[in-house]
């Protein structure tokens, strides 16, 4: 009877020595500190979640790799000056957070171009712990260009403070955030739209055609066709504007 039960006996000897190995020693899937964008807080929106890995040096010397370089391209651009952020954090109190904001600007020296805090742009304000580890930064004032967004709390009662940076910009300057042409809906076949793109070329087979679109950071649009008198539409408190029966030239239309 002891000689049969001794397969068993190993087995349950190698199961316990293969967890001892850490996970993913054999094979296994694990994540690494390499896929977290930050330690103590993590926005809920990702594109500010993974605004932490860029950089804020960017070196012309040959060879050199910029493409994680702080550009506008790959930071969340916030149409008001005021933006509400939300996230988790963890290791912190949530009695001791809250969250820095400072202008960044770009100093040049040599080959190098670095994205830095400018010390006389800078505010610090409290946010508010949601509850379920969760926290909510409610109007974080932001400042025209680039914005440095730091996140700060303490753990348990010491005075030590941990904190994860982000990155977002905020543009004021007017700009149209989409342009569309719809055909003349009073005739058969017409209301077909067409999205109007700056340098491109659409063809319309009416006289007369409608425009829909919406501005950001602006409250007045000017409308004009071929230098004819201008056309202000009226725009709505979501940047919405609407302008109806435009007259159209045959050939090309500017």
């Amino acid at each position: 009877m002891q000689q049969k039960k001794r397969p068993l006996v190993w087995m349950m000897l190698v199961t316990m020595v293969f967890s001892l190995f850490p996970q993913g020693l054999f094979g296994g899937s694990v994540a690494s500190a390499a896929d977290a964008f930050s330690t103590y807080f993590t926005p809920s929106d990702q594109t500010i979640r993974e605004s932490s890995r860029l950089s804020l040096v960017f070196d012309s010397t040959q060879g050199k790799d910029n493409s994680n370089f702080l550009t506008r391209d790959k930071v969340y651009k916030s149409p008001t000056s005021a933006l509400t952020i939300t996230g988790t954090f963890a290791m912190v109190s949530g009695t001791s957070l809250k969250v820095k904001v400072e202008q960044l600007k770009l100093v040049e020296q040599g080959t190098l171009k670095t994205w830095t805090p400018d010390e006389t742009r800078t505010v610090t304000t409290a946010i508010t712990d949601s509850g379920s580890n969760r926290f909510t930064a409610n109007d974080v004032a932001l400042f025209s260009g680039f914005n440095k967004i730091t996140f700060i709390g303490t753990q348990g009662n010491s005075s030590v403070e941990s904190s994860d940076s982000f990155y977002v910009m905020y543009d004021p300057a007017p700009y149209i955030e989409n342009f569309v042409l719809y055909t003349d809906r009073t005739v058969p076949g017409g209301g077909v739209s067409y999205n109007l793109n700056e340098g491109t070329e659409t063809v319309v087979d009416t006289e007369r055609v409608d425009f829909q679109g919406t501005v950001k950071n602006a409250t007045q649009v000017s409308l004009s066709v071929n230098g004819a008198e201008p056309i202000d539409p009226p725009v709505t408190s979501d940047g919405s504007f609407f302008a109806s029966q435009i007259k159209l030239l045959p050939g090309k239309t500017f």
